[in-house]
């Protein structure tokens, strides 16, 4: 009889993670949150990257506050969009916390 390791039912691949194969950058968070926002797209098998590269973020998580939709990033990205040159989907942090 051969033993083969087996997964627990209850145990996620990180293909099944919600966030799988998302890239996503933040604008218009302090550090602290920025930090915990980080470990929560980890967590859901996302990357974050702390720089907007428009050719390879999927999505800019903005800050609900003024200072997120002022930001260079946002600007960026709404631009991209505007003009057809990418598909940055612009969300704020409730979006991630449906993803939980």
């Amino acid at each position: 009889m051969t033993n083969h390791p087996q997964e627990s039912s209850t145990s996620k691949t990180t293909s099944s993670l919600p966030l799988t194969k998302t890239i996503i950058c933040l604008s218009g968070y302090t550090t602290t949150h920025k930090n915990t926002l980080h470990t929560q797209i980890q967590s859901l098998g996302g990357t974050y990257v702390r720089d907007l590269d428009t050719s390879i973020v999927t999505h800019l998580l903005v800050s609900s506050s003024s200072s997120g939709k002022e930001s260079a990033k946002y600007k960026q990205a709404a631009k991209k969009r505007m003009y057809g040159g990418g598909s940055i989907e612009i969300l704020t942090e409730e979006w991630l916390r449906e993803c939980w």
